[in-house]
């Protein structure tokens, strides 16, 4: 279980990440589907929506493939604790060096810690999602604040104009690019 719970949090990350990456685009997609209608645009945001769930379908799959195995042989071999407490104790008593009280004791005990102990492999996807949060809240926490500018701005007249506009949410993804609109006040 060590080795699968070793790289738990980076691969908890990347799924949250895939999934934000998909619920955006389902969400621009849906927002968006009477501009896509209208400019017919269907086809190819169908098929950016469609990649984006296909690659957070793939991105599980592989994660879960890869960790299979050893989830499995974990949840396989903690619970048969007393395969190896019976002969060993045995072994043990019938040398003389394990006294029956131990040696009975330490069964009754190893009964009752598979369920501690799988409690606490199921606690490390608790602390993955509690450090991805923490993260992700920390990265808007700590953002730089939009930029505002510094002279007061006295609007003449009530025409609306844009010259030469460009907007993105992100410096490498404008939406709008070199727009230019004047539209006369009343109009």
């Amino acid at each position: 279980m060590m080795s699968v719970m070793g790289s738990y949090a980076k691969n908890y990350e990347g799924a949250v990440k895939t999934t934000q990456e998909m619920n955006g685009t389902i969400v621009e997609y849906i927002g968006g589907i009477e501009v896509i209608k209208a400019f017919n645009q269907g086809k190819l945001s169908y098929a950016k929506f469609a990649d984006r769930v296909k690659a957070n379908a793939s991105y599980y799959y592989n994660w879960m493939k890869k960790s299979q195995f050893g989830v499995s042989m974990g949840y396989s071999i903690v619970p048969a604790s007393l395969v190896t407490i019976l002969p060993a104790g045995w072994l043990w008593y019938r040398n003389g060096s394990l006294p029956v009280e131990t040696f009975i004791m330490v069964i009754i005990l190893s009964l009752g810690i598979a369920g501690p102990l799988i409690a606490a492999m199921n606690f490390v996807d608790t602390l993955a999602t509690v450090g991805t949060t923490v993260a992700s809240v920390d990265e808007l926490l700590s953002a730089e604040e939009q930029h505002h500018g510094d002279k007061e701005v006295r609007i003449k007249g009530k025409d609306i104009e844009l010259s030469h506009v460009s907007f993105g949410y992100h410096e490498d993804k404008n939406i709008l690019r070199d727009v230019s609109l004047s539209i006369p006040q009343g109009e």
